[in-house]
């Protein structure tokens, strides 16, 4: 499992693909989309070993891979501090109420979680000085939805997600970093990035552990 080194600077896909080191010089996936959010920045590329780590989070209950995960973050930004310099506030992919309540936790709330806190921790702070805040609720449940097509995705996330009344003059004007596990079809940074930009803020970035990656 290795860092994703060459990637496309808005979706974040992988511009080599790591199976057959076939370059790819324009990004297909990008291509002819119009996205809301600014930039998705993704780590590793999603394949057989990675789906692992992912699956034996969300779905087996091993809490403890998300302060992994986190770790391999935090050491990806050390090598590429450009990417979040001028954050002002960190979040995280709410979870339904249902969800919530059959899982027990949100992994990416958790990852989010032990990634501010390794950039407190490791002194990092004064180059990302961000506010950590629980910004979203989703308002309501979705399909699973890695079975689910592009348009069926985004049909399915529309008007899910809700700023908390109490961060809404928090956000104005204001660059937001979003944390998740995984990014595929970008339909769920989408709709969060309508909803915080709607709300005045200035830009919208996701960082995510994994990307899938292009498929027609």
């Amino acid at each position: 499992m290795y860092f994703i080194n060459e990637s496309c600077e808005t979706c974040g896909k992988p511009m080599i693909n790591v199976d057959d080191e076939v370059f790819v010089d324009k990004c297909p996936f990008c291509k002819e989309k119009t996205f809301l959010f600014d930039k998705n920045i993704s780590i590793v590329e999603y394949d057989n070993n990675s789906k692992k780590i992912i699956f034996s989070l969300k779905y087996k209950n091993k809490t403890y891979i998300s302060k992994i995960i986190a770790e391999m973050m935090f050491d990806f930004l050390i090598d590429r501090k450009e990417l979040l310099k001028d954050i002002d506030i960190i979040s995280y992919v709410p979870m339904s109420k249902e969800r919530m309540k059959k899982r027990g936790f949100n992994q990416a709330e958790k990852i989010c979680k032990y990634l501010a806190k390794n950039i407190r921790d490791k002194e990092m702070e004064a180059l990302y000085k961000f506010e950590e805040l629980n910004l979203l609720i989703r308002k309501s449940d979705t399909q699973r939805l890695h079975k689910l097509k592009a348009r069926s995705r985004k049909n399915e996330l529309r008007g899910v997600f809700n700023i908390k009344e109490e961060c809404r003059d928090l956000i104005k004007n204001k660059n937001v970093l979003i944390v998740d596990d995984i990014f595929t079809t970008g339909a769920t940074m989408n709709e969060i990035a309508k909803v915080l930009k709607t709300a005045g803020a200035n830009k919208v970035i996701s960082l995510t552990f994994l990307t899938g990656k292009y498929e027609k």
